[in-house]
């Protein structure tokens, strides 16, 4: 009876793992006839050191950051102020320091006589560069050796990721300026997104992961399927349906145009703010990839095979594409009451990579975002 018992047991285990391997090995065969899909793989993506890795001073750094052997950081979310946090407010790892909540900035000095407090999502912060390479840590060190700037400044990094601009207001307010400090917002991408793609114009990107857990999972094991079973990529071209299903978002350009004075409100409350501390503002407009008018070969490659880490394909609707433009047009016309600067076409007269994703940039990238930054700034 035992072992009537135990065959049934290994009969139940056994022959559906059979079943499923015989399909997948059916399906990988039939796949062969079809014509070869590029698949996304981030571990093998960065391995290969293509090219947005190519030329870059800290790419083990970048490589262990990206691919998960460098820091397992926790974040936190406070619904009440709206604000993520790091569960350990002071880490360490290759190439990547966090103290006291703020990403380190390189090239401080022990004592300033002025602070640059700059505000952001993950770009600022620096995902795709260690600290040395970020765009706080390169404007620090464009300051210091400059032989034009007498006053000692210190740069702070307030980047954080998923940062929309009311949580930047948020963040500054809880920063003590002082007269004559300067206060950075590099911002665009995620109040797109949130805005436009995620329908809330005034709720986070964060709340809006956690309160659609259970879709945000089903797209992403979607993307693991396409990318990990011959089975269920054969059922996809069966069906006709080469890409992942995602759901139609309604173009509504009177909404966009909507979703973005909601964000220069929280942007001209930025400057009236620091303003009233007699700091001075300034404000920029950052660049994605999708704004670059000349992709390269390897960046059109990552839009048609890169998804987004939030809800995949999205980004291949058309929606996310025309609220960058249109948000273009009018921040072209807002931007001179706020000292702002478009950055959107920053790269347009180079021709190497610098995007590692469809958003942040490699320390080449941020390096020249940085200068710009530097010789738009009044120091003295």
């Amino acid at each position: 009876m035992k072992k009537e018992f135990h065959f049934k047991i290994l009969a139940i285990i056994v022959l559906p793992a059979l079943f499923l391997f015989i399909l997948e090995i059916s399906s990988f065969l039939i796949l062969k006839n079809f014509e070869k899909e590029n698949k996304f793989d981030m571990k093998k993506f960065i391995s290969k050191k293509n090219s947005s890795f190519k030329s870059i001073p800290d790419f083990e750094k970048v490589k262990a950051q990206l691919i998960g052997k460098s820091c397992k950081k926790i974040i936190f979310y406070d619904p009440k102020s709206q604000l993520p946090y790091y569960s350990e407010q002071n880490h360490k790892c290759e190439g990547e320091t966090v103290e006291n909540g703020l990403r380190k900035t390189h090239y401080q000095n022990k004592n300033s006589q002025k602070n640059i407090y700059i505000l952001g999502g993950s770009t600022i912060w620096g995902t795709g560069a260690s600290d040395e390479f970020t765009i706080p840590s390169i404007i620090q060190k464009k300051i210091n050796f400059s032989n034009n700037i007498k006053t000692i400044y210190n740069v702070y990094n307030y980047g954080f990721s998923t940062l929309v601009s009311h949580q930047q207001l948020k963040l500054l307010k809880k920063i003590n300026l002082k007269k004559n400090d300067i206060v950075i917002f590099y911002d665009g991408n995620n109040d797109i997104w949130q805005a436009n793609i995620n329908r809330n114009p005034h709720g986070t990107m964060i709340g809006y992961n956690n309160k659609n857990k259970v879709s945000i999972l089903k797209n992403k094991l979607k993307f693991f399927l396409n990318n990990n079973s011959y089975f269920y990529q054969f059922v996809q071209k069966i069906r006709g349906k080469k890409n992942l299903k995602c759901t139609k978002l309604i173009i509504d350009k009177n909404k966009i145009n909507e979703n973005f004075n909601i964000y220069a409100k929280a942007i001209l409350k930025a400057k009236i703010h620091t303003e009233t501390s007699d700091a001075e503002f300034y404000h920029f407009f950052q660049p994605t990839l999708f704004t670059r008018s000349n992709k390269t070969d390897f960046e059109k490659y990552m839009i048609s095979t890169m998804p987004s880490n939030i809800m995949p394909c999205n980004s291949k609707d058309g929606l996310f594409e025309i609220s960058i433009q249109q948000y273009l047009k009018n921040y072209n016309k807002f931007k001179y009451q706020i000292d702002g600067t478009n950055l959107s076409d920053i790269f347009d007269k180079y021709k190497d990579d610098f995007y590692i994703d469809l958003t942040h940039l490699n320390a080449l990238g941020n390096k020249i975002v940085a200068n710009k930054i530097f010789n738009t700034l009044n120091l003295d």
